[in-house]
């Protein structure tokens, strides 16, 4: 394990390092140490040129030359500018003799910075590559400006100037430094931390300090880094502390030119290694009916003052412990109600006594295996879209962990699960279900939830729906009309058969007329899924066509179907039968009995004689029964008849011609 930290130690230092120095890409530049000012030339090495750097106070206009920086090319000299570096920051760590000569051939490889892995990143090394100079004349708090002056032989001078400074800085970042767990041995005290942000962050130094006898002060104790899941953490071993006492810590944090940061807060540890009144047989749980039970046993309680007890959900760094109780120091036992079905819970208990507190003990997993009923969900409701119906209901209780939706058609007899189940702890629940190719004029739905102690609920009560689809309506087939008994007769051929969508049919008229300028109306009706309707509102001598549409849900309708038409017949009265023509001085008089048919509105006397066309005489009133034809000649033969006109201006046919008796 100590092996394995060692390598993840050099990965962390490393990204560290190269993300401290990816935002100073733009040379040169000056950065603020805690007791200097780095100027930072460029990143090729000066091997055959050379960084002269200039200084002045910011508002001077008189530079003043500083130095002229060049690469040690030689193996002792190189080391030895490292090592003087050093002394800028004492969180630097020099290189042993085993390293040395890695370092020395990635130098004597790379022309620039960037190729040195790590090391090219470090001022120390970047000192004794000549690329970066420290200023440690510069006084506190006072801004300078740096200018950088590349010389080449046979070639201009390029000049540049850094952005005015002051040192020190402010705390670089608040890390987010918290204390992730502790562990206290019989010999030493394991330490871990966990790092919220690591912008800039290069190392770190542990601070020990004793309540009330001693001051925080740094540790020469290497503090690791590791990354676990995408975290990172440090960690620390203090083997030097002492027993019987009250222990405070805390991280510091620097950045790569050794500037400190916020601290991590202090924690405090209670030593307590060497008591035997802290020894206990462990922490232990057992399922009871009611909830999870805590147990544990002291065999010197008299030493005690309390005993707080922390609970998290799952499996959880102590991080996430929450404090849950406190009980009596004669306390075996604590019965945690608190719990849901199947969930995983995990304890540790912290012991107070008159040195404090101890730390958290290891932990104790357990869970709870209910048999609590399973509530119905809440609040169910429908809502169509086309081809899709969304279900939305509320949550009845905590436990709930799944929710089953179920279908069927019509009254809800035959219920059936759709889709996979529904895991959510969300208090309002949302369900889609596409119905454009599902069968059904009215469909069924209902919800049933799963708690944590895997019981079913009832199902909720059953909402409808009448789903809108998109898919056409059934054309009606095989229009026709026929008329009979005084109206017209329109049937079809039944699509609501085959096309379960059908849910009625409309019957739409219009009177035929030579332009057709008419528009087809539909025909009130309140027969349903009916093939034929009876059109009693008819006039005779009228041609009406009619046409049938589907009728779906929420109003929605097929093409119209062929179009049938239909003559009303006019109805034509009967002539007069009882006519009497009589010969007398003069003309021919003729008369007749009153017609007993309705809808009689007058009669009309015609004569024909012979060679001739039917002359009309007299169109008489109904009540007229008499007529007398004037005639001058005697020798010729006339015939007579009288016909009846109907109030729909129909005349009756000819039945017979009488002549004079």
């Amino acid at each position: 394990m100590k092996k394995m930290k060692k390598i993840m130690i050099l990965f962390v230092v490393v990204l560290c390092g190269a993300t401290s120095m990816a935002g100073q890409e733009r040379y040169p530049n000056a950065v603020a140490g805690p007791e200097g000012i780095y100027v930072n030339c460029g990143n090729r090495g000066p091997r055959d040129f050379a960084y002269q750097v200039f200084r002045r106070a910011k508002g001077s206009k008189t530079w003043e030359e500083m130095t002229t920086m060049a690469c040690e090319n030689h193996f002792d000299a190189f080391f030895n500018k490292v090592t003087l570096a050093n002394v800028h920051n004492p969180v630097y760590q020099l290189p042993t003799d085993s390293t040395k000569g890695f370092i020395w051939r990635l130098v004597q490889r790379a022309a620039f910075t960037d190729s040195i892995p790590y090391f090219g990143a470090l001022p120390m090394y970047r000192e004794a590559l000549g690329v970066t100079w420290y200023d440690g004349t510069a006084e506190k708090g006072k801004k300078y400006e740096y200018k950088v002056v590349t010389q080449q032989a046979g070639r201009k001078p390029e000049e540049k100037v850094t952005a005015a400074i002051s040192y020190p800085l402010t705390p670089r970042s608040d890390y987010g430094i918290k204390v992730s767990e502790h562990e206290v041995k019989e010999n030493h005290i394991n330490l871990d931390f966990v790092i919220g942000y690591q912008q800039d962050l290069y190392a770190a130094k542990l601070l020990r300090g004793y309540y009330l006898q001693s001051d925080l002060v740094p540790l020469s104790i290497d503090v690791g880094f590791w990354n676990d899941n995408d975290m990172l953490k440090a960690f620390a071993v203090d083997t030097t502390a002492m027993h019987r006492g009250i222990i405070l810590y805390c991280l510091q944090p620097y950045d790569i030119y050794g500037n400190p940061g916020r601290p991590s807060d202090t924690i405090r540890i209670t030593n307590l290694t060497d008591l035997d009144e802290t020894s206990y047989t462990g922490l232990k749980t057992h399922s009871d009916k009611e909830g999870i039970r805590l147990t544990w046993n002291f065999p010197k309680p008299e030493f005690l003052r309390s005993i707080d007890i922390y609970k998290a959900v799952g499996f959880r760094d102590s991080i996430d412990y929450r404090y849950l109780i406190s009980v009596a120091p004669d306390d075996t036992s604590y019965l945690d109600k608190d719990v849901i079905s199947a969930e995983i819970y995990s304890y540790k208990i912290v012991i107070n006594n008159a040195y404090g507190q101890s730390p958290l003990s290891l932990s104790a997993i357990g869970w709870y295996y209910g048999d609590k009923p399973a509530e119905t969900p809440l609040e169910l409701k429908a809502e169509v879209a086309m081809n899709v119906v969304k279900l939305r209901w509320r949550r009845p209780t905590d436990d709930t962990k799944a929710y089953y939706v179920m279908r069927g058609e019509g009254d809800a007899s035959n219920l059936e699960q759709i889709g996979n189940e529904i895991t959510t702890d969300s208090l309002f629940v949302s369900f889609i279900d596409s119905v454009r190719n599902v069968p059904g004029r009215t469909l069924a739905y209902a919800v049933k939830a799963e708690n944590t102690s895997n019981n079913f609920s009832p199902p909720t009560e059953p909402v409808f729906v009448n789903p809108l689809r998109d898919i056409p309506l059934s054309v009606p087939l095989n229009v026709a009309t026929h008329f009979g008994d005084g109206r017209v007769w329109v049937i079809w051929n039944r699509v609501d058969e085959t096309d379960p969508n059908v849910l009625d049919y409309r019957v739409e008229r219009r009177i035929l007329s030579p332009n057709m300028e008419a528009e087809f109306k539909p025909i009130p009706t309140s027969k349903v899924l009916l093939n034929y309707y009876e059109d009693a509102d008819v006039k005779e001598g009228v041609t009406y066509e009619y046409r049938v549409v589907s009728i779906g849900t929420h109003g929605r309708v097929s093409e119209p179907s062929v179009v049938s038409s239909c003559l009303v017949p006019a109805v034509k009265p009967l002539s007069i039968s009882s006519l009497q023509v009589q010969k007398t001085t003069g003309g021919y008089r003729l008369a007749w009995e009153e017609t007993e048919q309705e809808n009689i509105e007058s009669y009309k006397v015609y004569r024909v004689q012979e060679n001739q066309p039917p002359q009309l005489l007299a169109t008489m009133k109904k009540n007229e029964t008499s007529y007398f034809d004037t005639v001058k000649e005697d020798k010729v033969i006339y015939l007579y008849t009288v016909t009846c006109t109907g109030t729909n201006g129909v005349e009756s046919e000819v039945v017979q011609w009488m002549g004079a008796n």
